[in-house]
């Protein structure tokens, strides 16, 4: 996946969007994530006015 992540960087300007949930937010990929400049857009965790999918 590696590879592909790195193509998708290089030509794609995009927002991650990270919802701060603990199991989604370790270190290791917030500092991927700086060490990459992918830009974040932080969340709340677990906020249910925010899930998508409560709107379907």
């Amino acid at each position: 996946m590696g590879p592909l992540v790195a193509l998708v960087l290089q030509k794609l300007r995009f927002t991650f969007q990270q919802d701060n949930a603990t199991i989604h937010a370790s270190r290791s990929t917030k500092t991927w994530l700086e060490d990459n400049d992918v830009a974040t857009m932080d969340r709340p965790s677990r906020s249910p006015d925010l899930n998508p999918m409560e709107n379907l």
